[in-house]
């Protein structure tokens, strides 16, 4: 299954890009709720701070971006 995952990837790179964050740096990954056929919780958005009102994972920024490349849908033109 794939995602679409094109404006997070973006707006995480504009933030390495302005020096907001780093790929070393750990981010606050929120998920859905349920997951999909295949038992994979999709990404919906990321926070640089932990959230106490909503569940979220800590993960390095590097790892975040793999995982959401190597899930991209792919758009053919």
């Amino acid at each position: 299954m794939t995602y679409n995952y094109k404006e997070l990837i973006e707006e995480i790179e504009e933030d390495i890009n302005d020096n907001v964050i780093s790929l070393e740096d750990t981010i606050y990954i929120i998920r859905k709720s349920f997951a999909d056929d295949n038992g994979y919780f999709e990404i919906i958005d990321y926070e640089y701070n932990d959230i106490e009102d909503e569940p979220c994972e800590c993960m390095i920024v590097s790892e975040v971006l793999k995982e959401m490349k190597k899930s991209n849908l792919t758009i053919l033109k």
